[in-house]
């Protein structure tokens, strides 16, 4: 059975800085995300054979939003997998949210109702970061040890 704080290392004083970094974060991908969603447009009405490196570069922001993710939730007192895990749901999930408002709801600037959206899905992390890592710790433990 895990410990009461499996997952959490409780360090109080970068807890501010990982609030607005978590938060610094979910803007600068959301707006990398936008950007990129518009020059992808302009992109595809030219040369497919010219853009050869859009795809790479699509690839290369997901893995930096990632590692910015992380390390915020880190700085939130997340232990390392579990900020890793929390970094890549958090990611995942603001792009799958950016390519719902941007196809599906046919938003030309979904940036605000995005970065919104986030912010309030993050808040348990930034309000109570000890429960719900307490709880995704618990759910790491139990499915590889």
């Amino acid at each position: 059975m895990a410990g009461p704080d499996v997952g959490y290392r409780g360090d109080a004083t970068t807890h501010l800085v990982g609030v607005l970094s978590l938060i610094a974060s979910i803007i600068v991908y959301a707006m990398a995300l936008e950007a990129l969603r518009r020059e992808g447009r302009k992109l595809a009405q030219a040369d497919a054979t010219r853009v050869w490196w859009f795809g790479y570069l699509r690839d290369l922001m997901n893995l930096l939003a990632l590692v910015l993710l992380a390390l915020s939730h880190y700085l939130l007192g997340f232990e390392g997998p579990v900020a890793l895990m929390t970094g890549f749901a958090t990611g995942f999930t603001l792009y799958l949210l950016d390519s719902a408002l941007a196809h599906f709801a046919r938003l030309t600037r979904a940036f605000p109702a995005l970065v919104a959206i986030i912010v309030l899905l993050t808040l348990p992390t930034q309000i109570a970061p000890r429960s719900v890592a307490r709880v995704l710790g618990g759910v790491l433990h139990a499915l590889f040890s």
